[in-house]
């Protein structure tokens, strides 16, 4: 949990529960994050532990008895949707219990053994993985809402291998205006779809499918692909992996507030020659120091290989190959929905064949 909570594990009954504290004396940052993984809690239901609590309990979802007229025909899509809506919560971390004093704020939730971040799965388990997680981004997408922080450390898994996304104190609502009030640093630095390490504050559902991304190649290959020590370098391994944007792409960007960091990864035949001239004129020995360090930043990326030879180099298949590329692109627009990766593999078992 980080700097914003601590994790306990306790006994509740007959059921071992997580307890995520919050302090309210540790600041803004943290009243925020606990704010935002409240209200998602509540506005995707997932304070209904009754039914979530066991996840073999039954669900009679269709009556297979019912007529044929509209009123039956009502009856079984409202059981549909509360059957599928069933399924895809079992995916969420659900909360139990919300325990609210003048100096802490407890969430109690069930608790996984592990997370994507402590396990080693195979091939299988990984398609798996990513099948249950990009379901659970479907609902969570479906009711306008962003995870916001897809990595493996908040994708809890069970002993039978069930997993659950948690930790929702970066999520948003969907909206396609940046907020002059949202100033949080917001996602897991090796995970954060590249327009927000540019400072973009809207958040959609693009931003998920990145990290969706970069988690699935790094399940497949055993290491996070892009991996900067700060985001100026995050920035320039993933200019190492995927390549300069094309033109498209960058006036894309330019609606981010840092995209002029982009330059100082651009081939100096993509620059403005008059422009660089005037700023090495202008520059004071402040700027040329930090010149320096983002150059070395990028030099610090030079062995990085490319997605498709690492792709080719640990004999990734190609139907893997295709739901990488269209999850890892510079371009929101051209970034597949969680829709489009789903209907590449239509099933769970079409994933995992």
């Amino acid at each position: 949990m980080g700097s914003f909570a601590t994790l306990k594990k306790e006994q509740l009954d007959d059921q071992v529960v997580a307890v995520k504290t919050y302090t309210r004396y540790h600041g803004h940052l943290v009243r925020r994050h606990c704010e935002r993984e409240l209200r998602a809690v509540e506005h995707l239901g997932l304070r209904s532990p009754e039914s979530l609590k066991m996840k073999n309990r039954g669900l009679r979802i269709v009556d297979n008895d019912d007529n044929d007229d509209n009123e039956n025909e009502k009856t079984r899509k409202i059981k549909n949707k509360r059957g599928f809506d069933y399924q895809m919560k079992l995916l969420l971390m659900h909360v139990i219990d919300v325990v609210t004093t003048d100096q802490i704020i407890s969430l109690t939730m069930p608790f996984y053994e592990h997370t994507l971040a402590s396990v080693s799965l195979s091939l299988t388990e990984a398609r798996r993985a990513v099948y249950q997680m990009a379901k659970a981004l479907s609902y969570i997408h479906a009711q306008g809402m962003v995870h916001c922080d897809v990595s493996p450390s908040n994708v809890l898994v069970n002993s039978a291998g069930q997993c659950a996304l948690s930790d929702f104190g970066c999520a948003h609502l969907q909206k396609f205006m940046p907020d002059p009030r949202e100033v949080d640093e917001i996602g897991t630095r090796y995970y954060k779809a590249p327009e927000h390490l540019f400072g973009y504050r809207v958040y959609r559902p693009s931003t998920d499918i990145w990290s969706l991304g970069t988690l699935f190649c790094q399940l497949l290959l055993g290491f996070p692909l892009f991996a900067g020590e700060n985001d100026l370098e995050q920035i320039g391994s993933i200019v190492r992996r995927l390549g300069s944007p094309n033109e498209s792409e960058r006036e894309e960007m330019n609606c981010c507030p840092d995209a002029t960091k982009l330059f100082f990864f651009m081939p100096p035949s993509e620059c403005d020659s008059e422009d660089d001239s005037e700023t090495e004129l202008s520059e004071d020995q402040e700027e040329e120091e930090e010149e320096e360090e983002e150059e070395d930043a990028l030099s610090e990326c030079s062995d990085i290989i490319t997605l498709d030879a690492a792709m080719e180099n640990y004999s990734i298949e190609e139907r893997d190959r295709v739901i990488l590329r269209k999850m890892l692109t510079w371009s929101m627009k051209t970034r597949g929905s969680v829709e489009e990766i789903l209907d590449i593999n239509v099933s769970e078992n079409d994933w995992v064949a």
